[in-house]
């Protein structure tokens, strides 16, 4: 599968609640999914649920040079989802989570990995993620790995991440969650606030 070059954009129709988000990888008739998936050069904005949902097992996947702004989300892998290998580089993402669409999880994530043999995510920007004051949001992460035997994390750059003030939950730059066989994280740039704050 080749997904490529478009640009989604989702707006509130009066009433209408905004749901679902810019690109689904779903089963189809087949429940093992795809064995090879390519998500090049889109531009993504204003879906709740996030800009990139992988939903379904794909034993190759690569997710390269995408815009993902104003989402729930970024770039994430839920439950469902597996991989063989995944690449994730090279992508731009800012105001993820200010719709508050992560606080029915729980959680507002940029890029979140999961249940994966090998992942590299290298090279990528992300901006202003999970700003906002969402009450029963408990974990805010520019990049997040959960189960991926062997993460390869380098390059990135990761600034302004959660909430500015009056949060109880956690925040991380980049978290790395057991089980894992090898992890390498290196030459990231985090940095919590664009700004320094006077804010506890």
């Amino acid at each position: 599968a080749w997904i490529e070059g478009n640009k989604l954009h989702a707006t509130r129709d009066g009433e209408r609640v905004l749901k679902g988000a810019g690109v689904e990888l779903i089963t189809g008739l087949d429940k093992n999914g795809s064995k090879q998936c390519q998500l090049l050069a889109n531009q993504v904005s204003g879906f709740p649920d996030a800009g990139i949902l992988i939903d379904a097992p794909v034993q190759a996947l690569i997710v390269k040079l995408n815009i993902i702004e104003q989402c729930g989300n970024g770039i994430l892998m839920t439950d469902a989802a597996r991989a063989g290998s995944l690449s994730v580089e090279n992508n731009h993402l800012r105001g993820i989570g200010l719709r508050a669409a992560g606080a029915a999880s729980g959680m507002t994530l940029g890029i979140g990995i999961t249940r994966t043999e090998t992942a590299t995510v290298a090279g990528n920007t992300l901006r202003q993620i999970g700003q906002d004051d969402a009450e029963n949001k408990q974990f805010v992460a520019g990049i997040a790995a959960f189960s991926v035997q062997r993460p390869c994390i380098n390059g990135n750059d990761i600034m302004e991440v959660g909430p500015l003030e009056h949060f109880g939950g956690r925040v991380a730059g980049i978290s790395v969650r057991a089980p894992d066989a090898q992890a390498e994280i290196c030459q990231n740039n985090v940095e919590r606030d664009a700004q320094g704050s006077t804010q506890p």
